[in-house]
């Protein structure tokens, strides 16, 4: 095969690591000159013993890294490279990631690097409190308050309105099916 071919066979494949061994995979294919790619976000992890929370950096796809190359060319070097388990396969035969799948993730990362998980909220949009005291209230999201990722939701409920500050992590869209069943619930 011409090398000026290679490129025209490259397509993406999901490559599986061995266990937390993303980064090596990632950075031992780059070695190789082959593009990869390992979406990131940041978790939330609560403790039970410290009543608080600490965010990580986590794979999006834990044990999964994506590899853009030409599979006749690099399937031995990608298969024996360190932190690489297997090119994922489905009835024998290595499975190819649309290039649409591989730019929707990375429009959706931030400046920081990390992919931007959920939907994004916006004024008057219906929120359920999923942690913390207020847990299972309905409210209404207002705002994001600076860069701390806290938000400000007005509850309603039995007459009374409060407007609360809380992490942006303890709420969740109410879905546009559920929004009337919410409010009905608030009301009442």
């Amino acid at each position: 095969m011409n090398p000026e071919n290679i490129d025209e066979f490259a397509y993406w494949y999901a490559i599986h690591t061995k266990p937390k061994q993303e980064q090596r995979a990632e950075t031992n294919l780059r070695a190789w000159n082959i593009e990869a790619f390992t979406p990131r976000i940041k978790d939330r992890r609560r403790s039970r013993v410290f009543k608080g929370s600490n965010h990580i950096i986590k794979p999006l796809f834990p044990r999964y890294v994506f590899a853009h190359f030409n599979l006749e060319c690099y399937s031995h070097r990608v298969t024996f490279t360190r932190g690489v388990h297997t090119i994922v396969r489905f009835g024998g035969v290595p499975a190819r990631i649309d290039d649409r799948i591989i730019s929707i993730i990375q429009e959706r990362m931030g400046q920081d690097g990390l992919v931007q998980v959920g939907e994004d909220l916006k004024s008057g949009d219906s929120v359920i409190i999923e942690y913390g005291p207020f847990k299972s209230l309905v409210g209404i999201f207002e705002r994001d308050i600076g860069e701390a990722e806290r938000v400000r939701i007005l509850l309603t409920s039995i007459n009374y309105q409060a407007h609360i500050t809380i992490e942006k992590d303890s709420v969740t869209k109410v879905p546009s099916l559920c929004k009337c069943a919410a409010l009905d619930l608030q009301q009442s």
